[in-house]
């Protein structure tokens, strides 16, 4: 890997790391160039592009953002090693693991603001999650027949809450359209048995 792509790698993570920080804690790019302890110049010319970061500053990001040095500098592609672990074990990549971890962030952070028992937005996505995958609820299977069914002539497509038959000539937008509502209404029921305090 040459050093112009090196450089981007650790522009492109550093950005994404700051801006999902900002977003979480509500801090400017000042405060967390204050956190890590490091220059506000610095921070701006590391982002940019603009100035490499030394052993001493790649060190002090890495632990201020809960990262492994080789992640920013592009040696490894999961954050962390608990991530890599996470994405060896689920098949998801490290985006995907990523965005599951900020999610987590954001229901931890809902539930000091809410009142004792009530779910946020973010808690109750993981406790039907942890409902649709632990509990074989039917949708992650209806997604995966979805995904996979090219819909071509006379079929008829299996899902967990029952069958959907296509006829020849349908279009195949509409059928789509069908299979979707299928997946929405068990999802739909997932939600107001999560609102009524079940599972």
């Amino acid at each position: 890997m040459n050093e112009r792509k090196l450089k981007s790698i650790f522009q492109e993570r550093l950005e994404d790391l700051v801006f999902d920080k900002k977003k979480a804690a509500k801090l400017t790019q000042n405060q967390i160039a204050d956190e890590i302890g490091i220059a506000t110049s610095a921070l701006s010319n590391y982002l940019n592009s603009d100035r490499e970061a030394g052993a001493v500053a790649v060190y002090k990001i890495a632990k201020y953002f809960g990262v492994t040095a080789d992640y920013l500098l592009g040696l490894e592609n999961a954050p962390t090693h608990i991530e890599a672990d996470i994405c060896d074990k689920t098949g998801l990549d490290e985006k995907a693991v990523r965005q599951l971890l900020l999610y987590a962030v954001y229901a931890k952070a809902e539930q000091r603001d809410l009142d004792a028992g009530q779910l946020g937005q973010n808690g109750m996505f993981f406790k039907a999650l942890n409902n649709l995958i632990a509990n074989n609820a039917g949708i992650i299977n209806d997604i995966a027949v979805y995904l996979f069914t090219e819909v071509d002539g006379d079929v008829s497509v299996k899902f967990t809450h029952g069958d959907y038959v296509v006829a020849i000539g349908e279009d195949k937008r509409f059928i789509a359209a069908g299979m979707l509502n299928v997946i929405s209404e068990g999802l739909v029921k997932e939600r107001d048995r999560l609102r009524g305090g079940g599972g």
